[in-house]
């Protein structure tokens, strides 16, 4: 399946969810308007060694084509079985179990939609903890496009406290294959579903 998409796993087109990690304008987040396969070695222009290298550079490129400011400076929402979004999106490796290796993490936040203007959640705090909060659903493509209840999830692996469900990562972003499952979010979904709304087989 292609990520963006509804409540149960369905075949629809999957994309990816990235927010900006820099504070020295404001953070973005963005649905991609690209889209593929849970495996992201076979998505057009991803590079790098690993899966989560490879979500970034899509993000990046995403968001270079929208020309959002700071453009490097993205990360997709993506969780594996070593390294949970809650780190990564802050630039680290780990869990957050482990407090993402023992680092000194900077969190993030605030994050707005696209246009640097609508606020989607306070930090990342407030957005995974307890009351999982957001102010408004992510809802826009790099290029203000709004994205439908049809065509608006997005891999994730990741549940709302930012953290991995085992098994739900299509094998580390690495599958393509029917028999293995990836968790996503939807781009209208609220402050559980934004992140975790269906499990999808991972094939196209």
């Amino acid at each position: 399946m292609r990520a963006r998409f509804a409540l149960f796993a369905v075949a629809l087109p999957i994309f990816l969810l990235c927010p900006s990690t820099t504070s020295a304008v404001l953070r973005r987040s963005f649905v991609t308007s690209v889209q593929g396969t849970g495996d992201l070695f076979s998505w057009p222009g991803s590079s790098g060694a690993t899966a989560l290298e490879r979500g970034d550079s899509i993000c990046r490129a995403r968001a270079t084509a929208g020309g959002l400011p700071n453009a490097a400076t993205y990360r997709a929402w993506l969780s594996t079985s070593t390294v949970d979004a809650y780190c990564h999106v802050q630039g680290l490796t780990g869990t957050r179990a482990d407090a993402c290796h023992g680092a000194s993490q900077p969190g993030g936040g605030p994050w707005y939609q696209w246009n640097g203007v609508t606020q989607f959640t306070a930090d990342l705090a407030t957005l995974t903890g307890p009351a999982h909060v957001i102010y408004r659903p992510v809802l826009f493509d790099e290029f203000g496009t709004l994205v439908g209840l049809a065509a608006g999830s997005y891999w994730t692996g990741t549940v709302s406290d930012g953290t991995v469900l085992s098994g739900g990562n299509c094998m580390d972003w690495m599958s393509a294959s029917s028999g293995a499952l990836g968790l996503v979010g939807h781009g209208l979904g609220g402050s559980f579903t934004w992140t975790l709304v269906a499990g999808s087989g991972c094939i196209d």
